[in-house]
């Protein structure tokens, strides 16, 4: 069994920052007790809480999936990969992003 609480690393010992949402979750409950998630909600307001909840629950579906997938076809694409863990040169770094889903063209069709 995983623990919740640590972080998963892949193969090449880079930490995947997509796994352990909940752990990460309940420990800082942990840290800052039970009322806190009630605090941030008032600080932040009920439709930026809801929307950071459901951003999240879209991200650990989505995560699932394609675990699920890698693990049918023995591959290993899942997870985030933070820039910092990355070996990127050249002058371009700092502005580095990570990418994007594509877009689909506008129809040109008149």
């Amino acid at each position: 069994m995983t623990n919740i609480e640590m972080p998963r690393v892949d193969r090449d010992g880079v930490e995947d920052r997509s796994f352990g949402r909940f752990g990460r979750a309940w420990s800082h409950i942990r840290q800052h007790g039970l009322l806190e998630p009630l605090r941030l909600i008032r600080r932040h307001g009920l439709g930026a809480s809801l929307g950071f909840v459901r951003r999240n629950v879209r991200h650990i579906v989505a995560d699932r999936l394609a675990r699920k997938w890698d693990r049918l076809h023995n591959v290993d694409t899942a997870g985030s990969i933070q820039l910092g863990a990355l070996n990127v040169v050249g002058p371009h770094r700092a502005r580095a992003t990570k990418p994007s889903a594509p877009r689909r063209k506008p129809s040109t069709s008149s």
